[in-house]
């Protein structure tokens, strides 16, 4: 049996057409009114108020450590340096102050830690 033959018989059988109920189940289903959809904005409007509530809590903690890094001369020598080592480019940059501002957070937190007890 060859190509040609599977394609004569193939030829023979027509695939079955839709019954002939399927038109009324449909005009049944087009004369229903349409659902109402569920309201999504109260799930949003707390979503928001989640990630506002979110950031503020987060904000003062970052803020202590990265005011007195911005006009740090030796954090920005450390940075530049940093940055020279991953490449020079602006994104280098980038990750070199992010590395070296965590850094300090968790030192900062440790000293915290440590002074409490």
């Amino acid at each position: 049996m060859d190509d040609r033959d599977v394609e004569q018989l193939l030829t023979r059988y027509r695939p079955a057409g839709p019954s002939s109920s399927l038109d009324g189940r449909i005009g049944h289903l087009a004369a229903m009114p349409p659902r109402q959809s569920p309201r999504v904005w109260p799930w949003a409007a707390a979503a928001a108020a989640l990630l506002a509530l979110t950031a503020g809590f987060h904000s003062p903690a970052r803020t202590s450590a990265s005011d007195s890094l911005n006009t740090d001369p030796i954090f920005r020598d450390a940075v530049s340096a940093l940055s020279t080592q991953l490449g020079g480019d602006a994104t280098a940059r980038m990750l070199a102050d992010t590395m070296l501002r965590q850094e300090a957070a968790e030192r900062e937190q440790q000293q915290a830690a440590s002074g409490r007890w």
